[in-house]
């Protein structure tokens, strides 16, 4: 969600082994605050489709409260985890993944579908997910 120009950042998610990305621009969502943004971007993400993982950033770019991803994630009632750093392996019922939790690096084991809010150090996986 976003103005059109955002269309570069998700080229480089695609760039980066992103399956699909979907832009959401309108005047209207100027301003939006947390709720308005993630409640947005759910809705969204429910119309594409069937999704097993979606991927976020730990915080957007103007309001910078790293809270939209988890409040997605509700508005889904998918699980997520935040900070993540890297993808460690993927089935078909879960994900697992390192988690940077400041002083420790915490592994989880997340059922999917699900939602990950990722670190700007995160590590891609080698392929497509």
């Amino acid at each position: 969600m976003g103005p059109p120009q955002a269309k570069l950042a998700l080229q480089e998610a695609i760039n980066m082994g992103a399956g699909e990305a979907c832009l959401l621009t309108d005047r209207k969502f100027a301003g939006a605050d947390v709720w308005a943004t993630s409640y947005t971007l759910s809705q969204g993400i429910l119309k594409l489709g069937h999704f097993d993982l979606v991927i976020c950033g730990k915080q957007t770019t103007d309001g910078d409260t790293a809270q939209v991803g988890a409040e997605v994630a509700e508005f889904l009632n998918w699980p997520h985890a935040a900070n993540v750093s890297r993808i460690e392996s993927v089935t078909d019922k879960h994900i697992d993944v390192l988690v940077n939790m400041e002083h420790i690096i915490q592994k989880q084991r997340i059922e999917l579908p699900c939602l990950i809010t990722v670190e700007r150090t995160f590590t891609p996986p080698i392929c497509p997910l």
